[in-house]
């Protein structure tokens, strides 16, 4: 009995050491030359499961060329050229292994699909201009990936063209830095392990980071945004950074998740679209590295937020959050108190004015000393007036002093919560 479970478990390792060895078995080899010489010939280029052997570089091809206008610093700093090799080949090369170096900058394709494919080395795409379809799907880039300046034009004929890097492993640095998407940019799920940067981008459709991973630091700086962007269920790890970048439509960040230092709070809080929990993540984050001023006013965004979403089904703590606003603006901002303290001495100082021959400035002298408890020597010679209209209108004068003395303790705790922070 023994010897028969021995041998079933010797197939058994057979068989899926078989199986490994068909699975390697099915990439068969292509070389980077044949690939060129049809990229040469304008012939498609098509091919599936394969492993491409050295470099593909377009450099040392003879091309139709189109003209296209840089600035001094893209040529000088960024090594972009005003010539763009014209690639009339379909490119296809889907679940793939590149072995060496990709280097397709500073030209023209039309239709490029790399879904699911691996980048071994560096891949370089910057000042490509993308007219067709683009496919960059579950693909894999194990070093850095620069796509500096390229351009994603789409097709006019499908309207929900993108250009698609959901599900992209970026293993090495991410340069998006200056690129354009004239269509809608799917960056769904995709991860970046190291740096990711996306300054200067144009997005001029939908910009989808759904469930995108940033491993380290994730760049926005000046990034513009036409329409929607969503970064729902995002994990920032690293440093983020939206300083100056320009957002015109909605930006979800429902579900999202920051850990270090969020840059640019100010540049995208108009726009910026989240639930409860990752508003007090954010706040958190604020918090904890340092940025109080961020900290306060993205918790008075949420409270502001909050009490319009409680107004239909809790009227009690709508009502609450109301005199939190207007008296102390929940905590955070000191001047709500004094714009309350300054229309409470006006409404009382035309209450008094009735009394005073309509003298609104007398009335209001009045007002201020009432709900300061100032001494009446302050008036000077209205002194005298003074002791005489308090005792008139006891009631009034009572009520106002209650009020300013109330009024100083949630400014002192006001001020004491922003002067103290630790």
């Amino acid at each position: 009995m023994a010897s028969v479970i021995v041998l079933i478990l010797v197939i058994s390792l057979l068989a899926v050491d078989g199986t490994e060895n068909s699975s390697e078995n099915t990439l068969r080899m292509v070389l980077a030359s044949e690939i060129l010489a049809k990229i040469q010939m304008g012939e498609p280029v098509e091919y599936d499961h394969v492993i491409v052997k050295g470099d593909l570089d377009l450099s040392g091809l003879c091309l139709p060329v189109k003209h296209i206008n840089r600035t001094i610093f893209e040529i000088e700093f960024i090594d972009l050229t005003e010539t763009l090799n014209v690639i009339a080949s379909p490119i296809k090369i889907s679940d793939s292994v590149f072995d060496g170096f990709v280097s397709f900058g500073n030209a023209v394709f039309t239709e490029i699909n790399f879904h699911g494919s691996n980048f071994t080395k560096n891949a370089d795409f910057k000042g490509v201009t993308f007219s067709g379809e683009f496919d960059l799907g579950s693909a894999t880039f194990t070093k850095d990936a620069d796509f500096r300046r390229a351009t994603f034009s789409g097709n006019d004929l499908f309207q929900e063209a993108m250009a698609d890097f959901s599900k992209a492993i970026f293993r090495g640095y991410a340069d998006f830095n200056g690129a354009i998407f004239s269509e809608n940019a799917g960056f769904e799920c995709a991860t970046f392990s190291e740096d990711a940067d996306f300054s200067n981008a144009i997005f001029n459709k939908i910009a989808v980071f759904k469930g995108a991973t940033f491993g380290r630091d994730a760049a926005f700086i000046g990034a513009t945004f036409s329409r929607d962007a969503n970064f729902q269920e995002a994990a920032f790890s690293g440093d983020t950074n939206f300083r100056k970048a320009m957002f015109n439509a909605k930006t979800n960040f429902i579900g999202s998740r920051f850990s270090k230092y969020f840059f640019g709070w100010t540049d995208v809080k108009n726009k910026f679209y989240c639930d409860e929990a990752a508003y007090l993540s954010l706040i958190k984050n604020f918090k904890d590295n340092g940025q109080f001023n961020d900290a306060d006013d993205c918790y008075y965004q949420y409270r502001f937020t909050k009490m319009f979403s409680n107004i239909q089904y809790d009227v009690p703590g709508f009502i609450s959050d109301v005199l939190s606003l207007i008296i102390f603006g929940y905590g955070v901002k000191l001047m709500m108190t004094f714009f309350l303290a300054l229309f409470i001495i006006f409404i009382f100082g035309l209450w008094f004015s009735k009394d005073m021959d309509g003298d609104l400035l007398k009335a209001l002298s009045m007002s201020v000393i009432t709900i300061l408890s100032l001494p009446s020597d302050w008036l000077g010679s209205e002194k005298s007036q003074y002791s005489g209209f308090i005792s008139e209108h006891i009631k009034s004068a009572t009520l106002e002093r209650l009020i300013g003395w109330s009024l100083l303790i949630i400014l002192v705790n006001t001020l004491s919560r922003l002067m103290i922070r630790y």
